[in-house]
């Protein structure tokens, strides 16, 4: 493989509170309600006042009333009492305590709220009605719940108090996946507002609400990866979501911090509470193809890999140079590039290394090199003698970093302390002679997984006590290999047209052809919506196989790209570099 990949770069090179029931008119008649549907819940509203230690009043003499109006799948709107003469009010242990029951309301669909319930406090209360010269003593604030089939929903409202924690809440149709104590999980390629709601919750459990609540304040850690602004003014719990717009989509995989507080009134004697609710993006890629023009003319950019300082990192195997586009980059104008110490070193495979270094193969040089985040010029680039023409390169879980050699038939290891001086390299043979070892991964099992281009196998050994095992894979010149979500190691067998499963027992368990032959697969990569991602060179695609073998790809704008490396960036995107295009390659 890699005496037809030079070819083809040589070629390259020169080409290129409540009622039990309702009152009168504030019963707003719901027509989608069937009575045909069977799956019906019960929302039981409650709401209790407390007795101040002076005064034989509940909460605030002047809250007489309340409105609750339910919308989703069932829209109505409830007048409350909240008074010892209204019905469903009773008075026990200093308390003043309302209940509202609303029946047949349809059942959710999933778990996820899809009601929400906005409750408003009023100063009158009339013959089961607000009267219209009341005053609104809160604004509107909004609750959302779920209805389950056959059950009661209870929403516990405390009209005063002193929050012991805070709850954040999504909206009602809200994307958002999750819990508060586990985090929520918010779709990458979804770039619409979400809508969630934060509260004061007391000892007891109830949502503070009323003219007695807590002020509330919602911010985030990172305001450009996940914006927050109030809904409206006039709902003080509610808050929204922004992500960045589309097609700037935000960082895969990122987690974002929430810091949701509760600040009780000046002269209540109690503190702020706060709490810390994470946002995670999904791994999902979106589809969105952008290029950057390497600055070097025919650099013949190779392979790819992430490094610690947030930026990719490209070996330039034509140019013999290393180069770094950040992860936010805009154009090509923001890739730098560093010239290898030797000349025509042809470096192929990059990894970032334990030691936060970039570590790469000098096929032609027979070199590994090492460069650091912080570079300034090629001058920064340390250069170790290897044998056997180094190929392919990863950071194992041992600490060192192992390499495949392609001429010397071995699998080698180099630790990071070594230097020009003390190469410090361990060979370990491989036992089928002239098997042309090229791709290694680090697989599941800790242990090292590479492939064998000429002898169609594909191979392992363990880091700590190496002794190379080999297994026989059918499919034909397998060149790059990567540990999959699914616990088994995947790999790509370019004579073969195909994508290959093999688990860690070394039975090839799965072969998968791609849909156009000819496709000359290169290379493969985890991805972080949980699939596998691969280069196809002369197909000129991006593609996606998972772990069930369902193929999806994504053609490449630039005609005969050559595409070949392959990673995932610190922005949860896929990025890839276009050797004959001369460009870098980001999907997300």
């Amino acid at each position: 493989m890699i005496v037809r990949l030079v070819a083809i770069l040589c070629a390259v090179t020169c080409i290129s509170a409540c009622s039990a029931r309702s009152h009168g008119a504030d019963f707003l008649p719901q027509s989608s309600i069937s009575k045909a549907a069977p799956l019906e819940g019960t929302l039981v509203v409650r709401v209790t006042m407390r007795r101040h230690p002076a005064t034989p009043h509940y909460i605030a003499p002047s809250t007489k009333g309340m409105t609750v109006h339910i919308a989703g799948l069932v829209e109505l709107k409830r007048t409350v009492g909240l008074t010892m003469s209204a019905r469903g009010c009773r008075s026990r242990l200093m308390t003043l305590q309302c209940e509202l029951k609303v029946p047949k309301l349809k059942a959710c669909p999933s778990h996820k709220n899809c009601y929400t319930a906005t409750v408003v406090t009023y100063d009158a209360f009339s013959n089961g009605k607000i009267p219209p010269s009341a005053h609104a003593l809160s604004t509107a604030q909004g609750v959302g719940f779920t209805i389950r089939h056959s059950k009661a929903t209870t929403l516990p409202i405390v009209l005063e108090g002193l929050p012991a924690s805070v709850r954040f809440v999504p909206a009602a149709g809200s994307v958002l996946e999750g819990t508060q104590a586990g985090g929520f999980t918010l779709p990458k390629c979804s770039s619409a507002p979400q809508t969630a709601s934060v509260y004061g919750i007391d000892l007891d459990g109830n949502y503070i609400l009323g003219i007695g609540a807590p002020t509330i304040s919602l911010t985030s850690a990172n305001a450009a990866q996940l914006a927050v602004s109030r809904a409206s003014p006039s709902s003080p719990n509610a808050f929204t979501l922004t992500p960045p717009a589309a097609p700037a989509y935000p960082f895969g995989g990122r987690t974002i911090a929430l810091t949701a507080t509760a600040t009780p009134g000046a002269h209540s004697g109690g503190v702020a509470t706060h709490t810390t609710v994470s946002i995670a993006y999904s791994g999902d890629i979106c589809g969105t193809l952008n290029e950057y023009t390497v600055p070097t003319g025919a650099s013949s950019p190779t392979y790819i890999a992430a490094g610690r300082d947030g930026a990719l990192w490209f070996t330039e195997s034509g140019a013999s140079k290393i180069g770094r586009i950040p992860a936010n980059a805009s154009s090509g104008s923001a890739i730098a590039e560093f010239s290898t110490p030797t000349s025509h070193a042809y470096p192929l495979g990059i990894a970032s290394g334990p030691d936060g270094k970039l570590w790469f193969a000098e096929y032609s040089g027979n070199k590994i090199g090492r460069i650091p985040v912080t570079a300034k010029s090629g001058s920064d680039v340390t250069e170790i003698p290897a044998s056997g023409t180094p190929v392919f390169i990863v950071a194992a879980h041992d600490g060192n970093l192992w390499f495949t050699e392609y001429n010397g038939n071995n699998v080698s290891r180099i630790p990071t302390s070594a230097t020009p001086g003390s190469p410090q390299i361990t060979e370990f043979g491989i036992p089928t002679a002239s098997s042309f070892p090229e791709g290694i991964a680090v697989g599941p099992n800790g242990a090292l997984w590479f492939t064998e281009y000429n002898a169609n196998k594909i191979g392992t050994t363990a880091t700590g006590s190496p002794s190379v095992v080999e297994f026989a894979e059918p499919l034909g010149s397998p060149v790059q290999i990567a540990a999959g979500s699914d616990g088994a190691m995947w790999f790509l067998a370019q004579t073969g047209n195909a994508v290959g499963r093999i688990d860690t027992a070394g039975n090839v368990t799965s072969t998968f052809a791609l849909p156009a032959s000819g496709s000359d697969v290169i290379d493969i990569v985890a991805g972080p919506d949980g699939a596998l991602w691969f280069t196809e060179q002369l197909g000129n695609k991006v593609g996606r196989i998972t772990v069930d073998g369902a193929i999806t790809e994504f053609p490449i704008p630039t005609a005969a790209s050559l595409p070949t490396g392959i990673t995932v960036g610190p922005d949860g995107a896929l990025w890839f570099v276009e050797q004959s295009g001369n460009k870098i390659g980001r999907l997300r």
